[in-house]
């Protein structure tokens, strides 16, 4: 049973789904629970520099969410750029693309010179397009469908001209031989894109709001688009606390769209899980794997942590000399649980998702349904501007 899909799933009421974060930060509800004596305590994360471990090093994922969902109007073949589809698509912004292997490539900047790297992105077009499309944005940028994958992602490549004057769709099309580069598609998607909440968050963007509240108070590398969820507990004045409490180290975990990605399979242990972008500094690494307790902020982060783990125990000289640079596909369930970090703080996650596996990785699938149910009982917000738990 512990391996079927549906012995994840559970029902949510709908008033329970956060849909906006709670202010101040501090009054969010925080469940913890104890793995040695199976207790629940209910309390917020006013006090939750209280209940962690005092000898714990605090793991925290400093991604920076991209504004990664840009919006475009299809152009129409033998007219000038202003007569285009009157309707609205959605162009969302996943990742970069190596331009030789199309492999997952990276938007931190010590990993590659973004100045000099073409920006084929992989991305999600809404509505009907085919190779060669081309698309209006704002501020004269146009997108462009180089091709079309048979997972439903398209190939795209960004363009822009300082030229106020109509250009035709021919014009467009011949006039540019080079697209973006990174640098300049992810200095785009900043001018004009948005940020990306969650599907399940059924309401526009807030330009200013959402901006703001999701994303962490420290995210520092831009490349994620989704949040690091846990993380956006911390305001300034709780950062401060934990760094003036305890010892923290950072990595980077870029997470993309696949962690809402359904799990289709029946056995849990056929699922191929997505692959993300991990990076984290020698002097990290050194803080992380001679740590005794590890409290991960995040799933994010738990996963980063065993995937380091994983290739320490692998190659235990490397991470001595050089910086982690790797594609994170670490899938933490009941078959395959931490063996590392002993601790967790995270949000309540969507049934049947890999996330809500790696929380019953370590507490257990019967615990995991008794601990839901409590939060449902005592109507805590779910998902990413929910509420959190602490796993101690």
């Amino acid at each position: 049973m512990e391996f079927l899909l549906e012995s994840y799933d559970y029902a949510l009421p709908q008033r329970l789904i956060a849909t906006h974060p709670v202010f101040p930060k501090e009054n969010a509800k925080l469940l913890v629970y104890t793995r040695s004596t199976r207790v629940i305590l209910h309390t917020t994360f006013a006090h939750l520099l209280d209940v962690i471990p005092s000898d714990s090093l605090v793991v925290l994922n400093d991604t920076r969410v991209l504004k990664a969902r840009i919006y475009a109007h299809k152009l129409m073949p033998n007219a000038n750029i202003y007569a285009q589809n009157p309707k609205r698509q959605e162009i969302f912004f996943h990742r970069f693309l190596d331009s030789s292997s199309q492999d997952l490539a990276s938007t931190d900047p010590k990993s590659q010179n973004l100045h000099e790297q073409v920006g084929y992105a992989l991305c999600q077009v809404r509505g009907k397009v085919k190779k060669g499309d081309m698309f209006a944005l704002e501020s004269n940028y146009f997108a462009k469908i180089e091709s079309k994958l048979e997972d439903g992602y398209r190939i795209c490549t960004f363009y822009r001209t300082h030229q106020s004057k109509p250009l035709t769709y021919t014009a467009i099309r011949s006039i540019y031989a080079m697209p973006l580069m990174q640098q300049e598609v992810l200095a785009m998607l900043e001018s004009i894109g948005n940020i990306p909440l969650p599907p399940y968050i059924k309401r526009e963007a807030n330009a200013a709001a959402d901006t703001q509240n999701y994303q962490s108070v420290f995210a520092k590398h831009s490349g994620a688009v989704a949040a690091p969820t846990a993380s956006l507990h911390f305001s300034p004045a709780m950062l401060k606390g934990l760094h003036e409490r305890f010892n923290l180290a950072y990595l980077t975990l870029h997470i993309g769209a696949g962690t809402f990605a359904p799990v289709y399979v029946k056995d849990i242990r056929d699922h191929k899980i997505h692959t993300e972008i991990l990076h984290i500094t020698s002097s990290n690494i050194a803080k992380i794997l001679e740590s005794k307790r590890v409290l991960c902020i995040g799933t994010s982060t738990l996963r980063s942590v065993e995937y380091l783990a994983k290739m320490a125990r692998e190659d235990s000289n490397f991470f001595c000399k050089q910086d982690l640079i790797a594609k994170c596909d670490m899938f933490l369930h009941i078959g395959n649980p931490p063996t590392f970090a002993q601790h967790l703080l995270t949000n309540f996650h969507l049934p049947k998702s890999t996330l809500t596996m790696l929380v019953a990785s370590m507490v257990g699938i019967k615990e995991w349904r008794r601990i839901y149910d409590e939060a449902i009982a005592h109507q805590y917000r779910f998902y990413s501007y929910g509420d959190g738990m602490l796993i101690v």
